[in-house]
């Protein structure tokens, strides 16, 4: 397994480092434009999540990693605190309703993408440590597994961008 990471400081003007640092891993494996556009974007928003749900007591460092397991090539995010709450929850239980969506224009375009790509990571926390790894590459479901459940993410997407108007 090959494995890049480095450790930034938990604060909002790291993730422009993080980014470029996901975006210089991933061009070694010559990962088409669009996966690496669609990692670097997932991973950004996670960070700017860890972010601010961050503790006092939580760690001062989120670590970022590209790694490669056989053909599997991931981004992972993790720190160690308290559990993330608002990343574990969002999912396909999500009711998309209007009144869900946050009256904050990046927070709501933090959660759509979040929501749409929900089949391209995991969320996971043990020992303490938050986790997300990020797919990069093939889709984890594909299209024609999704189904009935792009109805429902067409519906919190449409949903969302109709409150932005309001």
């Amino acid at each position: 397994m090959a494995t890049a990471e480095k450790f930034l400081d938990a604060k909002v003007e790291s993730v422009s480092e993080a980014i470029g640092f996901i975006e210089d891993n991933l061009k070694k494996y010559h990962v088409k434009k669009k996966d690496s556009i669609k990692a670097q974007l997932l991973a950004e928003k996670f960070f700017v999540q860890i972010v601010k749900s961050k503790q006092e007591s939580d760690s001062e460092d989120i670590r970022v990693a590209v790694t490669k397991k056989y053909i599997k090539l991931s981004v992972i995010v993790s720190y160690k605190g308290k559990q993330i709450e608002e990343i574990k929850d969002v999912g396909l239980e999500v009711n998309p309703a209007v009144a869900e969506m946050p009256a904050d224009a990046e927070e709501r375009i933090r959660k759509i993408m979040i929501f749409a790509n929900h089949d391209n990571y995991t969320v996971g926390y043990k020992n303490g440590i938050n986790k997300i790894s990020i797919n990069v590459g093939e889709s984890g479901l594909g299209a024609a597994k999704l189904g009935e459940k792009s109805e429902k993410v067409s519906e919190f997407i449409g949903n969302a961008l109709f409150h932005e108007r309001l």
